[in-house]
């Protein structure tokens, strides 16, 4: 009977794997932000867009700068709000 042995994973070049950027570990919860903002913007419509982000961001944790970079690389998503939001 043959038995198979699992490959084992090296690092053969340490420079090499400390140069993978690794991504972001906020980056998936912005889009659960973006729901967030987005239902309690529907909960409360007389709500300024800007004070539920800053609630929501506080109460996740997450980085505004950082949220805000990603609302700026999807397309203007934050102006669309502000848009609809308008009377």
């Amino acid at each position: 009977m043959s038995r198979v042995h699992p490959r084992i994973k090296t690092v053969t070049s340490l420079r090499e794997h400390a140069a993978q950027k690794p991504s972001a570990p906020a980056a998936p919860l912005y889009g659960v932000a973006l729901l967030k903002v987005a239902l309690e913007l529907k909960k409360h419509p007389e709500a300024r867009v800007e004070d539920v982000i800053d609630a929501v961001l506080t109460r996740m944790r997450l980085p505004e700068a950082d949220f805000r970079s990603f609302l700026a690389r999807e397309g203007g998503i934050l102006r669309v709000l502000s848009d609809r939001m308008a009377p």
